[in-house]
């Protein structure tokens, strides 16, 4: 099934109405706007690349991949509560797993292994994981919430 089959199926609309897409000059605001509402303080630096999921005219989900330490890293992806349970996430996280040229590495919620196991990540021990990622995790931690360091390898053809 395609991308666009998948989504006019999970969500119920005309595939024309729900899209991801590379983020836009004009969408930072939006971007913003769902961080804040989230409290994703991780911000969005000038290399980030930026994919969204509209609904309509309006931005309803982000993902960032940033490149760290010569390491690509999915991070702050987020859906709106009200478009959640629609498989929207699920769809965002396939699209921005296309757009990765090599390895990745994401550190989600423990509850989200399952979730970033359908888009080939694989659960990472510790130890194996760049340093900063390690050190990266530890603070996570610190609050109290259970994180995991997961990596997808990149398929070669």
């Amino acid at each position: 099934m395609t991308l666009d089959r998948e989504l006019e199926f999970a969500v119920g609309l005309a595939p024309a109405a729900v899209t991801c897409r590379p983020a836009g000059p004009d969408d930072g605001g939006s971007v913003l706007r769902l961080y804040e509402e989230w409290g994703y303080g991780g911000g969005i630096a000038a290399g980030d690349v930026l994919r969204v999921l509209d609904a309509g005219s309006c931005v309803v989900g982000v993902v960032r991949l940033t490149r760290e330490h010569a390491h690509t890293v999915l991070r702050g992806m987020y859906v709106s509560p009200a478009w959640r349970g629609r498989g929207l996430g699920r769809l965002l996280l396939r699209d921005s797993v296309a757009q990765l040229g090599g390895d990745a590495y994401c550190l989600p919620y423990a509850h989200l292994e399952g979730f970033c196991r359908q888009a080939g990540f694989e659960s990472c021990p510790d130890t194996d994981a760049p340093a900063f990622l390690r050190d990266r995790v530890a603070a996570y931690r610190w609050t109290g919430k259970s994180y995991l360091i997961m990596r997808r390898k990149h398929i070669r053809d």
